[in-house]
């Protein structure tokens, strides 16, 4: 590659080595991605802490929000200026926010992203759910407003919609986290497959898996959702297989001299809840270490956190289910106390309590508006 000499570098430019050149400068290379400038480089000193040069991109209908050292913002983050200290060549990508997206979700880009998530909403964690696949998880459960027809993803891990979920219908101005099985808004063939669909008869719902050729009655294939990259076919629900796999089968890192740490109960922001620790977690150091790790039977207030302390651990990778109850109908119940997550195959679904946590089939249950949490496949 000895066309790379004596220039500086942009990543961009990936086929270039510099293993046999001793440089004691390091090249930062900056990527608008869809800006109008293609590429900018800094050098700088090895080993020496110094601040990013700012930003001079721009891109029309949009507000430079940070970079990231990979695209899709999942890797790691830096702010505007950011004094780094660079031990290796490394590329930093504009990551932006669409000026037209509101905060109710109803925008047409990407959303912003949060600490521990992308912008599209996707956790930069990775979780096994089987011995050869790694899923990233949504920042938040699934949610949707009729009256728009919009889907989201809730602003915060711990939040939940509770008894407005009563008020479902096709024309309701509030938003929805609890819906029966397979209702993603595609026509199934099932009389029931909206997701304001409140009929109490188990066999109104469709009765198959949601893959295959029914692959689009799951939410996540189907639907755009606003502020998780605003695209169909993007998401998915979890196989029975997979939340299995994800619950009590998968390596994990050790926390609190427990091994293979999957979950813990706990209260986050006053809210009952599973939390999930990814494949690989280090806890932070100024937050208190979780206990009961991978007991079912535990209670939820063994672990209780902050929206601080819980915003630590959300960057290191940890996901949080809230306990969002149930509907029946227009009834609902167990809010605080059942947390109930649909799966995509054997009409099954997720459940956690004070006592358990468990799998259960739905059989004739389908008409019981449960909560979703979406996943994308690791690449």
């Amino acid at each position: 590659c000895g066309s790379c000499a004596g220039r500086v570098i942009s990543r961009k430019q990936s086929s270039c080595s510099f293993s046999s050149l001793p440089l004691p400068k390091r090249h930062v290379g900056h990527l608008a991605r869809d800006g109008v400038r293609e590429d900018d480089q800094d050098q700088v000193d090895e080993g020496v802490e110094q601040a990013l040069t700012m930003n001079a991109f721009t891109r029309e209908g949009y507000s430079f929000s940070k970079w990231n050292t990979v695209k899709d913002g999942s890797g790691t983050s830096y702010t505007d200026g950011q004094k780094i200290t660079a031990t290796a060549d490394m590329t930093l990508y504009a990551q932006w926010t669409d000026n037209s997206s509101s905060g109710s979700g109803s925008g047409s880009g990407s959303g912003t992203a949060i600490s521990g998530f992308n912008s599209n909403g996707a956790s930069n964690a990775t979780f096994s759910v089987s011995a050869t696949q790694e899923v990233r998880f949504s920042r938040g459960n699934l949610q949707y407003q009729a009256s728009t027809d919009t889907w989201r993803f809730a602003e915060n891990q711990y939040d939940r919609v509770g008894s407005d979920n009563s008020l479902i219908s096709s024309t309701n101005e509030g938003w929805i986290d609890l819906f029966g099985y397979g209702t993603s808004g595609w026509n199934s063939g099932a009389s029931a497959y909206q997701p304001y669909s409140s009929s109490n008869s188990y066999s109104a719902y469709i009765s198959s898996d949601l893959t295959g050729n029914y692959a689009e009655a799951d939410w996540g294939v189907h639907n755009a959702i606003s502020n998780g990259g605003n695209q169909a076919r993007m998401w998915r629900t979890m196989t029975r297989t997979e939340w299995s796999y994800l619950l009590f089968n998968r390596s994990a890192s050790t926390v609190n001299g427990t091994a293979d740490a999957r979950y813990a109960k706990a209260v986050v922001n006053g809210v009952n809840g599973l939390i999930l620790f990814p494949d690989t977690y280090t806890h932070p150091s100024d937050v208190e270490l979780p206990a009961n790790i991978n007991n079912s039977a535990a209670t939820y207030n063994g672990n209780t956190y902050g929206t601080a302390h819980f915003e630590k651990m959300q960057s290191a990778g940890a996901i949080f289910l809230p306990c969002t109850g149930r509907r029946n109908s227009g009834q609902i119940m167990d809010i605080n106390d059942n947390g109930y997550y649909w799966a995509s195959t054997g009409k099954y679904y997720y459940t956690f309590n004070t006592v358990n946590v468990t799998s259960n089939e739905a059989l004739a249950s389908q008409h019981q508006g449960h909560s979703v949490r979406l996943i994308q496949d690791k690449e």
